[in-house]
């Protein structure tokens, strides 16, 4: 898959995954981090796009197998 840098390592972190339609899911790190820091990054970059489907290309699919695998042993939900 193809994200924007931040979005990219809070991935490989397990700090973000998607579901089997594509749509973002927030660990509880940055959920506990936006709500005790009041976080305005963590808001425009995460928080704002909870439950939002991931825009893929008409090619190259992200593998869902994989995602699945992300986040059922990497994602730190």
């Amino acid at each position: 898959m193809c994200l924007a840098r931040t979005h990219d390592t809070a991935f490989d972190r397990g700090l973000i995954s998607f579901d089997e339609d594509l749509r973002l899911i927030i660990g509880h790190e940055i959920e506990k981090k936006a709500q005790d820091q009041g976080s305005e990054t963590l808001a425009l970059n995460f928080i704002n796009y909870r439950g939002k489907t991931l825009n893929v290309p008409d090619r190259f699919l992200p593998d869902l197998d994989f995602l699945n695998y992300h986040r059922y042993h990497i994602f730190q939900g």
